[in-house]
């Protein structure tokens, strides 16, 4: 890869040392990643690369770093005589706790660092690289793993899925948000995934759920929310199918309710140019260019999955990473990570835990919008006291 950002090949240089130095030799490792869709991704194509350069390799998945978590990770790197440790999208900023318990240690993350420099460290913050928007976690591990082989490595089945693995963690981090597509260090990164032919990406319609919902659903809980007819499920398939948008068809086992990505070019833009004239009669005038530019994104297909399990769910980065946290938040993190390998049985099992999570997802939305939860407010606060009808590990997507 050649990169004309001096801050680009400065951090790539950087990488390329790393590897050298402490991933290419074949120890045995234990991998600690972050229980989020950066974070397993992370961890995933660390496994990968280590287990193809020819180490031996554990992993734990965790939520964050206490006291108690990292006796645990002793306990487990001792009880599985590890020669190494990697921590993947988390670490950096307890860097001095890691270097008193382990003297062969990595850290490949892009959070706040504990230290201004480290040699053990791999972050874009310490290179002047926005960790928000340009390098996700999985970007960073993957540019340290890269050096561990040649050229045509990238090439093979396993290349393209350590390659596609950061992406998706790019975009799981919602590192594409703010400008609507992926941009710097991660941007580059998906540049060679195509390249290589693990993933495509274009602008077209960017409601989330382009595989996995109906196409009222995909509009009604777009963000921002769209006005009536269009926020509400039943209203929108009303008025979609009265402006002459098919949203079923006939199929052998019964009736089926039309995605975004079944629909045609033509089709497409028929349902664009309908729901824009409706925003242009509803909406003021003031936020009308943020509503028109929120139809359309960059989106993201991972083509490398096309023949696994995981086509039957979703090719979409943004909807397997909900799939993944949806077995991370409901302490499923093995579930989580063998899913990045798109195993069978790990894929029937996160579908279930999905299957759950939006179930806990409504019922949550639903106490509020019925008075059963009383908001408070403080300044530019709103509280919700859920007390234990919901687990902490969802507190962040309810919100």
């Amino acid at each position: 890869m050649i990169f004309k950002n001096p801050k680009h090949r400065e951090m790539f240089t950087k990488a390329k040392e790393i590897a050298e130095k402490y991933l290419s030799r074949k120890q045995k490792t234990l991998i600690v990643c972050h229980g989020d869709g950066d974070g397993v991704s992370s961890g995933v194509l660390t496994y990968i690369a280590l287990w193809k350069h020819g180490c031996s390799v554990e992993y734990i998945v965790t939520r964050e770093l206490t006291s108690h978590t990292l006796t645990q990770i002793n306990e487990k790197y001792m009880e599985e005589s590890c020669e190494r440790i990697i921590f993947c999208d988390m670490g950096a900023g307890k860097e001095k706790e890691i270097a008193k318990q382990y003297s062969n240690y990595l850290i490949l993350d892009h959070h706040e660092p504990q230290l201004k420099r480290s040699q053990r460290q791999l972050n874009p913050i310490h290179h002047n690289i926005n960790d928000l928007t340009e390098c996700s976690g999985s970007v960073t591990a993957y540019l340290a793993v890269y050096h561990l082989f040649d050229e045509h490595f990238w090439s093979t089945r396993w290349g393209k899925w350590v390659t596609a693995l950061a992406v998706l963690g790019a975009v799981a981090d919602l590192q594409n948000i703010k400008y609507g597509r992926l941009i710097g260090l991660n941007r580059e990164i998906l540049k060679f995934a195509k390249h290589i032919g693990a993933i495509e990406y274009k602008i077209d319609i960017g409601f989330y759920g382009r595989y996995t919902r109906p196409i009222p659903v995909a509009i009604a809980y777009h963000s921002p929310k769209l006005p009536e007819p269009l926020n509400n499920v039943t209203k929108c398939a009303a008025w979609l199918k009265k402006q002459g948008i098919q949203l079923t068809e006939e199929r052998y086992n019964g009736t089926y309710w039309r995605r975004i990505v079944d629909l045609n070019k033509k089709e497409k833009q028929q349902l664009l140019n309908i729901i824009k004239k409706h925003l242009r009669e509803t909406v003021e005038p003031e936020t009308l260019q943020e509503y028109l530019e929120s139809l359309k994104n960059e989106v993201y297909d991972i083509t490398i999955f096309e023949e696994t399990e995981l086509k039957e769910f979703s090719l979409d980065p943004r909807e397997i990473a909900t799939f993944l946290n949806s077995c991370t938040r409901q302490g499923d993190n093995e579930t989580a990570f063998n899913l990045l390998f798109a195993a069978y049985d790990a894929v029937e099992k996160a579908a279930k835990h999905y299957k759950t999570y939006k179930g806990i997802i409504r019922e949550a939305l639903e106490a509020v919008r019925e008075g059963l939860i009383e908001p408070k407010y403080y300044k530019n606060f709103v509280f919700y006291n859920y007390g234990n009808l919901i687990n902490e590990k969802t507190t962040g997507i309810i919100a």
